[in-house]
C-alpha cells in the first residue's frame, strides 16, 4: 500500500532532481559539451580569438580539428558554417556587408559574416551577448557557468568599419580614392592618420618637419 509520506531523505532527492531537471532545459546550451572548434584558415584569426575568451569566460579549453564529429561542433567563418549547411546563403545576404550571423544552439554553434573582418566581429558579438566588453585590445572577459540560453542573431550595422586597428579591409588609405600615394611611401602602422591627411610622397621632402 501506498503511503503518502515519505521520508524527509527521499523528499530532499526528488527536490534535487527536479531543480537540476529545470535548471538545465532543452533549449539551453551547455558549454562543458563542445569540445571542437572547425575553421578555413582564413578564419584563423577569428576562430584563435574565440578559442581564447572562450577559455577565459568559461575555463574550457577547445580543441581545433578538420574532421566532422557530427554533433556538439563549433563553427567559425563562413567556409566551415556554410559546409555544416547551418548557415545560408540567404542568411548572410541580411547581414552584407558588415554584418555577422550567430547561431548558438544546443548542437552546434556558428558565427559567419560575408568576409573574415565581418566574421571577427560576429565572434566579439557572440562574446558581448555574453557579458564581455571589448576596448581595443583589452577585453574584459567575465566568467560565467557552462550553461547559456539558445539563440540565434543577424546583425547589418550600418557602420561598416568598426576596428581599432588601420591594417584591415576598410582602413586601408592603399584601397582609397589615390592609391599611388601610399603605395610605397607609407608605414599604415607608425603613419596612423597622418598617412591619411599629409602623405609624405606629396609633403614631406618640402617640409621634413612632419
Amino acid at each position: 500500500m501506498f503511503h503518502a509520506s515519505a521520508s524527509p531523505k527521499f523528499c530532499s532527492i526528488v527536490t534535487f532532481a527536479l531543480s537540476c531537471a529545470a535548471f538545465i532545459s532543452a533549449a539551453d546550451v551547455d558549454t562543458s559539451t563542445f569540445k571542437t572548434i572547425r575553421h578555413h584558415e582564413d578564419d584563423a584569426t577569428a576562430a584563435s580569438a574565440f578559442i581564447r575568451n572562450w577559455g577565459a569566460m568559461f575555463g574550457q579549453k577547445l580543441m581545433v580539428t578538420k574532421e566532422p564529429i557530427g554533433k556538439k561542433e563549433i563553427f567559425i567563418g563562413l567556409a566551415a558554417s556554410r559546409a555544416a549547411g547551418l548557415i545560408s546563403d540567404q542568411e548572410i545576404a541580411k547581414a552584407t556587408p558588415g554584418g555577422y550571423v550567430i547561431k548558438c544552439t544546443p548542437d552546434h554553434i556558428a558565427i559567419a559574416g560575408p568576409h573574415i573582418y565581418a566574421t571577427q566581429y560576429g565572434v566579439q558579438g557572440f562574446f558581448e551577448k555574453q557579458g564581455a566588453l571589448f576596448y581595443a585590445r583589452i577585453p574584459r572577459i567575465p566568467k560565467r557557468k557552462p550553461i547559456l540560453p539558445a539563440f540565434e542573431l543577424i546583425t547589418k550595422p550600418k557602420i561598416l568599419f568598426r576596428n581599432y586597428s588601420t591594417r584591415v579591409e576598410w582602413a586601408d588609405c592603399r584601397k582609397g580614392l589615390n592609391p599611388e600615394l601610399f603605395a610605397k611611401d607609407s608605414d599604415l602602422w607608425i603613419d596612423h592618420s597622418a598617412a591619411y591627411l599629409i602623405p609624405k610622397k606629396l609633403f614631406y621632402d618640402e617640409h621634413p618637419e612632419y
